[in-house]
């Protein structure tokens, strides 16, 4: 199987590692395809250009032989929908898919473009942290417990995880001074401070 991390990765911090790692190992996926987008559509453009959070991925994942940095997004010319990269990725491997999702992106779910058909293209792995509430009773028919059964079939199934929580996002390191070198590999933090990224927000790295 292949896991599908999706994200505007402004900056990659330990966060999205650990997520990925837990489900990596938990599922034992074969890799994990950690997929930055270009324009996000439902949420604010990210601070810095694609570049920059492309040369931060590419850092970040250098230490784990089973991530890959998946440029089908940034590569479009098009706006950036998942249900577009799942169409893609599934033509091109016998593999199931995994979409790899926090409880609050799956919650809002249904604001995707063709929301009802993702899961026909893949399975998707909700990632909860203690006191995560699920919203989306549409889905109430998909789940399973077992994860082997992720494999026995190549889409259609949702499967919950609890994850080791890491009280950190993108925002929150992108605002607060104290916070950002802690929960950002070394590699990015360097490459922040280099090249003078997040200046406006004050971060002092």
């Amino acid at each position: 199987m292949i896991g599908l991390l999706g994200g505007t990765f402004d900056p990659i911090h330990l966060g999205h590692l650990s997520i990925a790692t837990d489900v990596q190992q938990h599922l034992n996926l074969n890799s994990v395809e950690f997929v930055p987008c270009k324009v996000p559509v439902h949420k604010q453009q990210p601070n810095v250009p694609v570049d920059a959070r492309l040369a931060m991925l590419q850092l970040a994942l250098q230490d784990y032989p089973q991530f890959n940095l998946n440029r089908c997004e940034v590569d479009r010319e098009s706006d950036s929908f998942m249900i577009d990269t799942l169409k893609s990725m599934a033509s091109e491997t016998n593999e199931p898919l995994v979409l790899i999702l926090g409880t609050d992106a799956f919650n809002g779910l249904h604001l995707w473009k063709q929301a009802s058909s993702i899961l026909d293209y893949c399975h998707i792995v909700v990632c909860q942290r203690p006191g995560d509430q699920m919203r989306q009773k549409q889905y109430d028919n998909y789940w399973t417990k077992e994860a082997e059964s992720l494999t026995k079939q190549p889409s259609s199934l949702i499967y919950s995880l609890i994850v080791t929580p890491i009280p950190c996002s993108s925002t929150n390191i992108r605002q607060n001074v104290k916070s950002a070198g802690q929960y950002l590999p070394q590699s990015v933090l360097e490459f922040i401070k280099l090249n003078h990224l997040y200046t406006s927000n004050k971060i002092n790295v």
